[in-house]
């Protein structure tokens, strides 16, 4: 069984680099391996780094990949002056364990956040717990018993100040989960899913507090004001923001939104599809801000942006060819279900119109915000760096030994999915007994025809890795293998 190390071993060991150098140039006492190549040692100074988080959108939602109704200039934009992965995985196929994912540099199999709320075993104590001020609670990313290191964290031991802005989803202030426990010096936005199934809430979290929204303003506008407010009060210093935008996802009604897109009239869309196109174009201009906001205050050539969704999507499918050509859409293992586009930007380091065909999923950031900032990558993670394909030192494909793994643990739709190069296996965990498919995702994209019968010898081998990259959970269980 993997272990982890605690934070509290990880931020000790910071400390201690700190004592010893006089500045965060690395970790001390960590578990994990050096990593090489890192900026420090090319005398580079270490970036800010902008973390952009769509919600429920898929890739074909985007003119650089491939869209042809949504307006995305800026997003194109980031895509043209950086680098665009056409192989990139989230997290899960649902929001609150693709972030969890995303944060802990752990798969599905190892972390301890693994579903929705609604996943949660019914007798985990550590369903509907309290928070703060006695709302129900999340469940956590992690807790004292089962620790872990988080991005926030790491970029905390190198020095820099960080912030989440928009929904969180991974435990409410006052519980295990609270962004500002588990390495965020600063929180605002909406803590629950079900908080962030509005874009009008009554209150949201202000760093620490729970506050009234006066007048309930659309929350969407907010997350952007208080994402340039605290990149221009920490300029002058390494941040790191986290933001994590609601938009596209439900409830799509009107009241609930900002819309009347002029391009929707155009196309004829209508009803909910109007409105989830309509906030993808609202959000797009929001990057827009956010990139005019790094040049006005010449930060632009010093900041890595990147901009990704946290599963595949969710609205709109039919007439908008979200997730095309992918089978599935939010909710499913199947490619639509967690393909997410990957866009990352750091002028005259990344060279600008690339594309990466490398297959990387969310919990390969925590590894790449290692070498990145020089530090130790935990040993808990089970990702790979990526950023020496980002700065275009490596071609090199993802190792056999780091395959793409996920689960999901939801009783209709239980099951587990790993790819290793072009193959593709998923274990399905309802019915009568397991059921197995098997794609080569080169030949086959669309997943339509599955090979079990005649790929015996690697539908073993397959299913002895998955066996290897799960690791039982009371919290989530999963039926069959538990």
């Amino acid at each position: 069984m993997r272990t982890s190390l605690s934070r509290r071993s990880f931020m000790k060991g910071a400390a201690s680099a700190l004592a010893l150098s006089g500045c965060y140039q690395g970790i001390a006492a960590t578990t994990g391996q050096k990593a090489a190549g890192t900026p420090q040692e090319e005398s580079a100074p270490r970036p800010n780094v902008i973390f952009i988080l769509a919600d429920d959108m898929g890739p074909a939602d985007l003119g650089c990949y491939g869209g042809k109704i949504i307006p995305t200039p800026n997003i194109d934009r980031l895509a043209a002056e950086g680098m665009r992965f056409t192989q990139h995985y989230a997290g899960a196929t649902v929001c609150g364990p693709s972030r969890s994912c995303l944060m802990t540099g752990q798969h599905t199999g190892h972390a301890f956040l693994r579903g929705n709320p609604g996943q949660v075993a019914p007798n985990s104590p550590l369903r509907n717990r309290p928070d703060k001020v006695g709302r129900t609670s999340d469940f956590p990313l992690c807790t004292e018993d089962h620790p872990r290191v988080t991005l926030a964290d790491v970029f905390k031991s190198a020095g820099y100040r960080t912030a989440v802005v928009g929904k969180w989803g991974l435990g409410n202030p006052g519980t295990p989960g609270d962004p500002m426990k588990v390495g965020f010096d600063e929180f605002f936005g909406l803590a629950t899913h079900v908080d962030a199934h509005t874009y009008h809430p009554e209150r949201v979290w202000d760093n620490g507090n729970y506050v009234k929204n006066e007048g309930r303003k659309h929350v969407h506008p907010l997350y952007t004001d208080r994402a340039i407010d605290f990149v221009t009060r920490h300029q002058e210093n390494p941040f790191f923001l986290y933001l994590a935008y609601q938009f596209p996802h439900g409830p799509y009604a009107a009241h609930d939104s900002l819309q009347e897109e002029p391009f929707t009239e155009k196309h004829g869309l209508k009803g909910e599809v109007k409105v989830y196109a309509s906030q993808i174009a609202q959000m797009d201009r929001s990057i827009g801000l956010i990139l005019k906001m790094l040049e006005e205050l010449g930060i632009e050539r010093k900041t890595l942006l990147v901009f990704a969704s946290d599963n595949g999507g969710g609205g709109g499918l039919e007439q908008l060819g979200s997730t095309r050509p992918f089978r599935g859409r939010k909710g499913d293992l199947y490619e639509g279900g967690i393909r997410t586009p990957m866009i990352a930007r750091w002028p005259d380091r990344i060279e600008s119109g690339t594309t990466s065909d490398l297959v990387s999923a969310f919990w390969d950031f925590m590894p790449t915000v290692a070498e990145l900032t020089g530090q130790e990558i935990p040993s808990q993670t089970d990702g790979v760096s990526l950023l020496p394909v980002m700065l275009g030192t490596s071609s090199a494909s993802r190792p056999d030994a780091k395959p793409i793994y996920f689960e999901w643990s939801r009783t209709d739709r239980a099951g587990q999915a790993l790819r290793r190069g072009d193959w593709k296996l998923i274990r399905w965990l309802k019915g009568k007994s397991p059921t197995l498919e098997l794609y080569n995702l080169k030949d086959d994209i669309a997943e339509e025809r599955s090979r079990v019968s005649s790929q015996p010898g690697l539908v073993k081998e397959l299913t002895a890795l998955m066996d290897r990259e799960h690791v039982k959970n009371e919290h989530f269980p999963m039926p069959y293998i538990d």
